[in-house]
């Protein structure tokens, strides 16, 4: 039955597949070197075999991610220790394995989780399953690498003892590894004399953990269609629950749209862009009653209000607005944001599909007069229920402008870039200005192993590094994984290397561990003549 659960587990992905039958022989040889006895050894090998089954509770939207996961999709991760705890302490045949799940992810200095234990407080069996689990994840192939060498393995161990790892564990499992105690490990024999409990489990305690395992799936299949970062429905099952309350309703749909989110992302990064997103959410979520609200995708909402006429619908809306105005004064990160929504009343008669479009609409319509407002889609009076469009050219300026903070087009997309390459350089050549073209790359160390997150933690702080040591007029852009593309304006030969110098400084500083080497080439953009 354990076996199973495992395996079931571990079925959808390739790259974890038998990881939890290795970690649990790998533990068993580690605890029969200790001097742990046969039964101890034995009921550890099936702890470890489920040290990870709490992630039958964690959405595969974030399980499977190939990219790296945001700091809420890794919070919902971490979530797997206690998932996989409450489920085994119910279960008394293996309520020892309890502990195991719980905390096989504290670290020897206290900075794990879930609850930052350290040292010998820590469960032995936790800690031994702990380096059990970082060797297998390390020893087999991943999407992002192939396998690494035992070399490079005792290499990392060795790092971390007494931070990540208890150091006479540490130093025992390194013995072993130099030995090849965990080669071939589907075909070591590790277990004498292997506890038998299991022959007397009777059905009871067999269908106990099935419900348990059942019960938690059902709530990972319910929590699937929720909006990680906002907690709102996700949009399929937003729809569902919109079109059912139409049936039977008549109201309003409003389609929310939270204005200048990519300049909110450029300028202060992806961590404010997302508060905006979650003030917005919290604000929708203010209604009550028998509205529905979910996230549409990326910067759109749709709210649906039933029982209320048009004018309270207008004043409902008047006072979202109202209120995230009021609630981002005290952000100024965030003051280019606001909401503009467009509305669509609706009959029991009506179609959601069509209904949701007339919203669109009217938010189009929105957008179209400076964002920041509402407009009512009516059938008569042409596509809108409006004023004359006009544009407030003050209120424009003020959405287009950016804030004093702003160093340099981090985030330029490439096709962007290019364009004003071309304007740049025609604009040097034309008045013989001396600008250059810098392409920055990050180059592994030689004989360094480098892990992907270790590779996006250097390209967004060399990103710092460079946003920090250029000047407005100065444009960027990420070229690949590891380069970056930079224009320095007006600039002279002679200034490259000092600016280069301060940016590679800063980005040590920032990131002194890294394994990951910068380097620069330069090219100048002056096509005619010489340099001035």
């Amino acid at each position: 039955m354990i076996q199973t659960l495992s395996d079931t587990l571990e079925a959808k992905d390739e790259y974890t597949r038998g990881h939890s039958r290795r970690v649990a022989k790998c533990s068993a040889i580690l605890a029969k070197a200790i001097g742990l006895d046969a039964k101890d050894v034995s009921k550890l090998h099936y702890a470890a075999s489920l040290h990870d089954i709490g992630k039958i509770g964690v959405p595969d939207t974030i399980l499977n991610k190939p990219g790296r996961l945001t700091d809420e999709e890794y919070s919902i991760i971490k979530t797997h220790t206690t998932i996989g705890a409450d489920i085994l302490n119910k279960v008394e045949l293996i309520a020892y394995a309890e502990p195991v799940a719980r905390y096989h992810h504290e670290r020897y200095d206290g900075k794990g989780y879930p609850e930052g234990l350290s040292g010998e407080d820590i469960p032995l069996w936790a800690r031994i399953v702990a380096l059990a689990d970082s060797y297998d994840a390390m020893s087999s192939r991943r999407i992002y690498r192939g396998m690494l060498g035992d070399d490079v393995i005792k290499n990392e161990i060795e790092k971390n003892l007494g931070t990540q790892f208890d150091p006479i564990l540490g130093k025992k499992f390194i013995e072993l590894l130099d030995a090849g105690a965990f080669r071939s490990l589907d075909n070591s024999q590790y277990l004498e004399n292997p506890d038998q409990t299991s022959k007397y489990v009777g059905s009871e305690e067999a269908n106990k953990v099935v419900s348990i395992i059942l019960d938690t799936m059902k709530s990972k299949a319910d929590s699937e269609d929720v909006d990680s970062l906002t907690g709102l429905p996700r949009r399929g099952r937003g729809e569902k629950l919109i079109r059912d309350k139409m049936l039977s309703l008549d109201g309003a749909v409003i389609f929310v749209d939270m204005d200048n989110l990519k300049p909110l992302n450029d300028i202060y990064g992806h961590q404010v862009g997302d508060f905006a997103l979650k003030l917005t959410a919290k604000i929708l979520q203010t209604v009550g009653g028998d509205s529905i609200v979910y996230r549409q995708g990326g910067d759109e909402f749709i709210l649906y209000i039933p029982n209320y006429n048009e004018e309270e619908i207008r004043q409902t809306v008047e006072g979202l607005i109202k209120k995230f105005n009021e609630n981002k004064a005290d952000h100024p990160e965030i003051q280019k944001a606001s909401l503009s929504a467009g509305i669509c009343m609706c009959k029991t008669s009506d179609d959601f599909a069509d209904v949701l479009s007339k919203a669109d609409k009217a938010l189009y319509h929105t957008k179209h007069r400076g964002k920041g407002g509402y407009h009512v889609y009516s059938e008569t009076n042409g596509a809108f229920n409006s004023d004359k469009a006009e544009i407030d050219m003050d209120k424009l300026m003020a959405a287009i402008s950016t804030t004093g903070n702003y160093r340099g087009a981090m985030e330029l997309e490439y096709r962007d870039f290019t364009k004003m390459y071309e304007y740049i350089g025609n604009m040097c050549n034309r008045y013989k200005h001396s600008c250059h073209v810098i392409l920055v790359t990050l180059d592994a160390k030689s004989g360094e192993n480098v892990f992907i997150e270790d590779m996006d933690k250097a390209i967004k702080d060399m990103e710092i590094s460079i946003k920090e040591n250029i000047r407005n007029v100065d444009i960027c852009t990420r070229y690949s994984s590891m380069q970056i593309l930079v224009i320095l304006v007006e600039s002279k030969s002679s200034d490259i290397e000092i600016v280069m110098g301060r940016i590679f400084t800063r980005f040590h500083k920032i990131n002194p561990s890294t394994a990951l080497e910068p380097s620069y080439e330069v090219r100048s953009m002056v096509m005619d003549g010489d340099e001035s």
